[in-house]
């Protein structure tokens, strides 16, 4: 996931431009990762920073600002005001562009009132015609091209040229064009170039068409790299390794935390729940229920709780009952957790064999791993087995014949016989 920061500037003469963020600036020019779809997230400018994005426009102001965006970020959630004139801007959801305008009240603000020759005042910076005849014979090349690379896409924003309805200029269309050959068309300053193959590094150049004349490409853009986007978390694996600890009314309870197979975890809290009705609910992996009458046959299960929805609930417990009286009990230690490793090649053809190995630890666990093309959401076929012995093994396995080339999760689940705890890991995989 990429997501790039621009601005709107508009000069003391009322031009128009997109620039990138200033260097060193407290929003940086690219932040990566820890967004999120369900919450907002926030970059402050501060007051240094915002006077180091006026002195780019001396005498002009900020009128929009760009986020360029890929994977799952955003729409802007809002803009305000902050002490020092600071500014906040917030962003979260899905699309790839979204604009917002500059407030008042910083460094950077439009004028109150007046504010010059806002619609691009007289200059034909954007192109030239042949006197009062109102047909085209020139037009200028976009400019400020600004690329971001996402999951197989790469949006695309740039500076317009100016229109003028007396010299025939207007409408004006815009083809923005990868060097790897893909286009997006549209008549606004933004578009998506889809089809992109990942982690192929690219640039792109926009032209501009108007009375059927079109001109020069842009200069190209900064070079951006397609990438594959990280599978969202999964709720799929349960809570394992559940302990409790009775006494006094209480159950301490702990358990292992719930990892992904991305190999991060996805928990967001876990409810402990005594067969009794009791429950408790935390972040962390362990906490205590209060109040289970003396005498009560119980079982505590675990469930998890993420933001894609609740995982399977754990094993139960094995059944005790509440003693009459005793002591508090002491927070239970759950055994370790089995770590799963796999080795694979990065790149397999469908229907060409190739080998997986795979390592299971702590200790030497026994067990059977299934592996599988896993991609937006849903298992795409099941490659096979793999048996291991001693926390050690490898088979050759195939990927389907008519299996779709792309970028793809390669999943492995490993069940151990004797435990029956579930450890899973993946990693990327291209389909040729």
């Amino acid at each position: 996931m990429g997501i790039q920061l621009a601005f709107e500037g508009v000069s003391s003469s009322g031009e128009k431009a997109i620039y990138e963020m200033p260097a060193n600036t407290s929003a940086g020019n690219a932040i990566t990762g820890g967004f999120s779809p369900a919450s907002a997230q926030t970059w402050t400018l501060t007051n240094t920073s915002l006077q180091a994005v006026a002195n780019m426009v001396p005498g002009g102001y900020v009128s929009e600002w760009v986020c360029v965006m890929s994977g799952y970020t955003a729409v802007p959630q809002g803009l305000a005001g902050g002490s020092a004139n600071a500014l906040n801007l917030g962003w979260n959801g899905t699309p790839v562009f979204a604009r917002v305008a500059n407030p008042a009240g910083n460094l950077t603000s439009p004028p109150t009132s007046g504010g010059g020759s806002s619609s691009g005042g007289g200059s034909s910076s954007g192109g030239d015609s042949s006197g009062s005849s109102g047909t085209v014979t020139e037009l200028a090349a976009p400019s400020q091209v600004l690329a971001l690379g996402g999951s197989g896409i790469v949006a695309v924003a740039w500076t317009p040229i100016a229109t003028s309805a007396s010299a025939g200029i207007q409408p004006v269309s815009y083809v923005a064009t990868a060097s790897s050959g893909q286009t997006c068309r549209t008549s606004g300053t933004t578009c998506t170039i889809t089809s992109m193959p990942n982690g192929k590094p690219v640039t792109v150049t926009v032209t501009a068409t108007s009375g059927g004349v079109t001109s020069a490409a842009s200069a190209r853009s900064a070079v951006t790299t397609p990438t594959a986007a990280a599978e969202p978390p999964e709720p799929a694996t349960p809570v394992q390794d559940v302990v409790a600890n009775l006494g006094n009314g209480t159950i301490s309870v702990a358990w292992n935390a719930v990892v992904t197979a991305a190999g991060k975890v996805a928990a967001v809290s876990y409810t402990a729940r005594a067969s009794s009705g009791q429950s408790c609910t935390t972040t962390q992996t362990s906490c205590v229920i209060y109040d289970v009458p003396a005498g009560t046959m119980v079982t505590v299960t675990v469930t998890t709780n993420t933001s894609n929805g609740s995982a399977t609930t754990s094993k139960s417990t094995t059944p005790m009952v509440m003693p009459a009286d005793g002591s508090t009990p002491a927070t239970p230690v759950p055994p370790a957790r089995l770590v799963l490793d796999s080795s694979a090649p990065k790149s397999v053809k469908a229907s060409k064999i190739f080998k997986i190995k795979i390592m299971v630890g702590p200790g030497s666990a026994d067990g059977v791993a299934t592996v599988t093309l896993y991609k937006g959401g849903k298992t795409k076929a099941t490659l096979g087995k793999v048996n291991v012995l001693n926390g050690k093994g490898q088979n050759n396995l195939k990927v389907p014949k008519g299996t779709k080339r792309g970028s793809y999760s390669l999943r492995v689940s490993f069940t151990d016989n004797a435990t029956k705890q579930i450890a899973k890991s993946s990693g990327a995989i291209e389909v040729t």
